[in-house]
């Protein structure tokens, strides 16, 4: 990684640099060096939205999904939606559009 960077002109931040072990993790050190650099193993990460874990079970994201971005997204149609006179079934409607598919996306990444 760091020959490719210094073939750009750029060089890697190893304070910054983090790595992670996929699958198997007993036995993995807290810290590897790299490059005569110590850098830190993440034991998860967030990526496009989605929680990597080092476990590879997709169980955090789809739980992240499920409990801040559709709470996010509940919380946005709060004030707007679910407090005014508009009718039940229209209130399902929304539910059902904006809401509902945010927190299916999540159980998706299970299957």
């Amino acid at each position: 990684m760091a020959d490719e960077a210094a073939s750009l002109g750029l060089e890697v931040n190893w304070q910054k640099t983090k790595i992670q072990a996929l699958g198997r993790t007993e036995g993995v050190p807290l810290t590897v060096i790299v490059k005569d650099h110590e850098v830190a193993v993440a034991e998860q990460f967030v990526y496009l939205c989605s929680v990597i874990h080092s476990s590879v079970q997709s169980t955090l994201g789809i739980n992240r999904h499920s409990a801040i971005i559709a709470s996010a997204a509940m919380q946005s149609l709060d004030n707007q939606i679910w407090r005014s006179r508009v009718s039940m079934s229209t209130k399902l409607k929304l539910y059902n559009t904006c809401v509902l598919p945010i927190v299916l996306r999540g159980s998706a990444l299970e299957l």
